[in-house]
This record gives C-alpha cells, sequence and structure tokens, in this order.
C-alpha cells in the first residue's frame, strides 16, 4: 500500500480501518463487474475465504490457514489466492455484505 495512504489510514481506530477496507473492498468489486479494472487476488473472490463463518471478532475464515480472521485481516492482493468458481463468489459476496 502506498506510504501516504498508510499514513492516512494509521491514525483511525481499529473499527474505522475495517470499514475503510470493507468500503475499498466494495469499490473494487464494483469496478472489477462492470470491466473498468480486471479481478484481482481479494479474498472475497478466493476459493478458501468463508465470510461470516464464526461469531463475534473474528468473523471471516481462511480455509487456506484453516483461521479465522477480521474484517482488518482481509487482503487485497494475496499470494494465495485462488479464483472461486462464479457461484461460490456470488454466495460468498452475499454472505459478506449481508450476514446473517
Amino acid at each position: 500500500m502506498p506510504d501516504a495512504i498508510v499514513s492516512a489510514v494509521g491514525p483511525l481506530s481499529a473499527l474505522e480501518q475495517e470499514a475503510f477496507l470493507a468500503g475499498v473492498v466494495k469499490i473494487i468489486r464494483s469496478l472489477q463487474l462492470s470491466g473498468h479494472i480486471p479481478v484481482s487476488r481479494m479474498c472475497v473472490t478466493c476459493k478458501y475465504f468463508r465470510p461470516n463463518a464464526h461469531e463475534g471478532a473474528l468473523p471471516h475464515h481462511c480455509a487456506f490457514v484453516d483461521a479465522p480472521m477480521a474484517g482488518r485481516h482481509l487482503r487485497i492482493d494475496c499470494g494465495e489466492h485462488e479464483q472461486a468458481e462464479e457461484q461460490q463468489r456470488e454466495d460468498a459476496w452475499r454472505r459478506f455484505v449481508q450476514p446473517e
């Protein structure tokens, strides 16, 4: 992440940082769906991502490392990313934006 963004985001509280990251993920996905940018290696498009799989502070799950994760742990460019099938991506996105 560019140093200027890191510096700007640093003073935000953990909750604000998490909300900011969720917003960035949603913007990127919208741009991807509209064809303005290519699909990146984000958690929300990965076959290992399980959104809102747990209760509490670590609601998401990464099946690659078999560990729960908070929203602040979401990656926008993950080296272990493997693109999920379209239906899995759609299901994961729905669970990500509308937790049950």
